[in-house]
């Protein structure tokens, strides 16, 4: 659920702050991340390597030999690139066929709650026996149709 407020908030700061402004605000919270990594987080007094959490050099070539592994990778890669896509590309498109203004919040709100709503059963049917079947088989029907109709 907090991805979605998060997209929510997101709607209504690009609404207020401009997408300058969002770049902006970006770049203040991460040197104030840095900030706080710099000053406030302690420094342990012994490290070592966690194999089952960071990348050990030694196992990189047997991870890319692992058929499993490497379909995921390339799923999560083609995820990002279509999710990338249509953050660049939709906006572009909406304000070519309409006036070039924005829409209105409200419509966006109504979008967003939409998608949230369609999201529901993909999350339960993803509890049974083979949960990532829901999210492959109905995940992408979304911004699929969306970009469908937006183009037509």
């Amino acid at each position: 659920m907090g991805i979605g407020v998060a997209f929510a908030l997101a709607l209504v700061l690009g609404h207020w702050i401009s997408l300058v402004g969002i770049f902006w605000l970006t770049a203040t919270l991460a040197v104030g991340g840095m900030l706080i990594l710099a000053l406030v987080v302690p420094i342990p007094d012994r490290s070592s390597v966690h194999r089952d959490a960071e990348p050990v050099a030694s196992q990189l070539g047997r991870m890319l030999k692992v058929r499993e592994l490497v379909r995921l990778d390339l799923g999560v890669l083609i995820l990002h690139m279509v999710m990338t896509s249509l953050f660049l590309v939709i906006p572009l498109v909406i304000g070519e066929a309409g006036s070039g203004r924005r829409p209105p919040l409200v419509g966006l709100f109504a979008g967003a709650a939409l998608v949230l709503g369609a999201m529901v059963p993909f999350i339960i049917s993803g509890g049974g026996e083979r949960p990532h079947e829901a999210g492959v088989s109905g995940g992408g029907a979304g911004p699929v149709l969306g970009v469908r109709r937006v183009v037509s």
